[in-house]
């Protein structure tokens, strides 16, 4: 494991770290390390810096890195400041009043989050109808998840420009554009 820590010292590559007998793991990169504990660079789930982790070498479990999930996070880091800015101050009320069809036809298009059944669904605003809507599904770190509908009955909220949204529509359209390089 030592090489891989010097590597991620010395080229701040990212690494997810698991503790033995934990199924959460910490993000970051090294700051320092010996054979006994490691200084580990954490980021929080918004690719912002949050504190200096000091682990024991003898709990880690397993290191990853390079793969999906570290790829996503070291784009995120490099543009987090983009999640900073709400875009949206306010709903036009006017369309307030018949929840919840007008608030999602001001989003045709536009990214949102769906509270239905205690679970948050969020994706781009496709299609609109009378008893359901149909949303293009982005995962968390911004995977395609395809179309989904929801009947309107079962809908408790809607969220519009969260940070959470606005990490997964950065990775989503960071995705896409890797894509389609692979393909040219």
């Amino acid at each position: 494991m030592e090489k891989l820590f010097e590597i991620s010292k010395t080229q701040k590559k990212l690494l997810s770290i698991y503790l033995r007998g934990d199924s959460k793991f910490w993000l970051g990169y090294i700051l320092n390390y010996t054979s006994e504990t490691i200084d580990l660079q954490h980021f929080s789930t918004l690719g912002k810096p949050d504190g200096i982790i000091v682990i024991k070498t003898y709990n880690i479990e397993r290191v990853e890195f390079t793969n999906d999930y570290t790829r996503s996070f070291d784009h995120l880091i490099q543009n987090s400041q983009l999640l900073e800015t709400q875009t949206v101050q306010e709903l036009e009320s006017s369309l307030i009043n018949e929840w919840p069809m007008n608030v999602l036809k001001q989003f045709l298009e536009k990214l949102i989050s769906l509270e239905v059944n205690d679970t948050l669904e969020t994706g781009f605003v496709r299609e609109t109808g009378d008893d359901c809507v149909i949303i293009h599904s982005i995962g968390t770190l911004g995977e395609d998840n395809g179309l989904a509908c929801y009947r309107i009955a079962d809908i408790n909220s809607i969220q519009v420009d969260t940070q959470r949204q606005r990490k997964a529509e950065l990775l989503y359209r960071w995705r896409k554009e890797k894509n389609k390089l692979r393909q040219n």
